[in-house]
């Protein structure tokens, strides 16, 4: 508010303005007064009922300008609601008493709170936001910090693979001198040609009682589970089982196994109870060789996986190797840069140190030719000076010796004009004259 009760804000002098001259007696007449003054589209008086008009001019403040400045911002449809919303909560007060429009203020008073701390959480929010970026920030400079640093860190993963491709090849040597000691055992007749002939004939025996198409379907799946499960190991087996020993044991079974040779009759076969049970327990045994077998191909696998990684870690050392090598030509280029300007530094300043001696020298010899030349400007102004002054004396000599007849030739001829007019000069004088001031 001004000095004398006015409002200092626009809207608020104009309604002053037009409530000025004490003669509205209701809300009705400022509304319509204010109708007259404020365009529709300006200001959505149809918001406000008479008595909200009338505090318009004495109330201005702080909810009552926010809540006009919203509802100047309203469009036209927001406006309809927002009239809509006042005329329900106006019917609701109304229609409660004391209690019910207490209990309603209060409730509006917790929603105005809770509204102020959700506005305060959000800019916590905000904050927390911005302190999250400024942290990301600091990472990433710390990245940057840290990113020379790379080198030992690729250096300790190659230390730790190295001593972990050790321990695998440590392990793989143990397994392999295990199954060297652990498969004569479980499997004696790899390695024995007379129990290799027993278990063949053990074979025979227990499919002579069988059909001919299931006894050849019953060797094939021996003979693939032969080829599959133990020759397969063959190869990489080779250098602790004697390879050739063994391929000759898999030539042996396959010509004793073959579905296309004629098998032997039974009745002719000569094999002992123990004998025969001997055979079928030496089969049952391949089951354990077959355990063995799963974990020497886990070892094998487990060290194809660190040859792998080994060699993975080589080429990275290669790439290393090049990036320290381009390193290191570049810092002895750097390096020979540096020694080539330090270099010419050198014979610069040796250069500029041989300038100025020269200077100086250049100066004393300066120093001792300007001596020279003041001297000799010295002698020859004392030679001409004697000689202007002998020269001097000889015209002053000779103008005073022309100076005297002429002068007194001047003198005569002043003489003469003087006693001319003097005859002229006594007349004159004698004449009477009037004095000085008479008319």
């Amino acid at each position: 508010m001004g000095n004398n009760g006015e409002p200092e804000d626009a809207l608020g002098a104009l309604t002053w303005q037009t409530l000025s001259d004490h003669t509205v007696v209701s809300g009705d007449e400022a509304r319509r007064r204010l109708e007259r003054v404020f365009p529709p589209f300006v200001l959505p008086l149809f918001l406000f009922d008479g008595e909200q008009i009338m505090a318009l001019a004495t109330d201005h403040s702080a909810d009552r300008v926010e809540q006009v400045k919203r509802l100047l911002n309203l469009t036209p449809l927001e406006a309809l609601q927002e009239r809509v919303v006042i005329a329900r909560r106006a019917a609701r007060r109304e229609a409660l008493d004391g209690v019910g429009r207490a209990a309603l203020e209060q409730a509006e008073l917790a929603l105005a709170q809770l509204r102020a701390q959700l506005q305060r959480v959000a800019e916590r929010q905000r904050r927390q936001a911005r302190e999250v970026k400024e942290l990301d920030e600091r990472v990433a400079v710390l990245n940057a910090a840290l990113a020379p640093y790379r080198v030992r860190t690729v250096n300790e993963d190659r230390a730790k693979l190295q001593g972990q491709l050790e321990e695998l090849i440590t392990k793989a040597r143990k397994d392999a001198r295990a199954l060297a000691v652990e498969l004569p055992v479980q499997a004696p007749w790899l390695f024995n040609p007379t129990l290799l002939t027993r278990a063949a004939r053990a074979l025979g025996e227990q499919a002579s009682g069988v059909e001919h198409e299931a006894r050849a379907e019953s060797l094939s799946r021996v003979k693939e589970r032969l080829d599959r499960e133990l020759f397969a190991v063959a190869p990489s087996y080779a250098a602790p089982l004697n390879h050739k020993q063994i391929l000759f044991y898999k030539d042996r079974l396959r010509q004793l196994i073959d579905l296309d040779a004629p098998q032997p009759d039974p009745d002719q076969l000569q094999l002992s109870t123990a004998e025969r049970q001997l055979a079928i327990r030496r089969l049952e045994e391949l089951a354990g060789a077959e355990e063995v077998r799963a974990r020497w191909l886990k070892t094998i696998r487990q060290f194809n996986e660190g040859r792998v990684r080994l060699q993975a870690l080589h080429e990275r050392v290669e790439e290393l190797a090049v990036e320290r090598e381009d390193e290191r030509k570049r810092r002895e280029g750097l390096q020979k840069e540096r020694d080539e300007l330090v270099e010419l530094h050198a014979k610069a300043r040796a250069e500029l140190e041989r300038l100025n001696q020269e200077q100086k020298e250049l100066q004393g010899k300066e120093a001792a030719m300007v001596g020279e030349v003041e001297a000799k400007e010295r002698q020859a102004a004392t030679t001409d000076a004697a000689a202007r002054r002998a020269d001097l004396a000889e015209r002053v000599e000779g103008l005073l010796k022309g100076l005297v007849p002429l002068a007194f030739r001047r003198q005569k001829d002043e003489l003469e004009g003087a006693r001319e007019r003097a005859p002229a000069r006594a007349a004159h004088l004698k004449r009477p004259h009037r004095p000085r001031g008479v008319l």
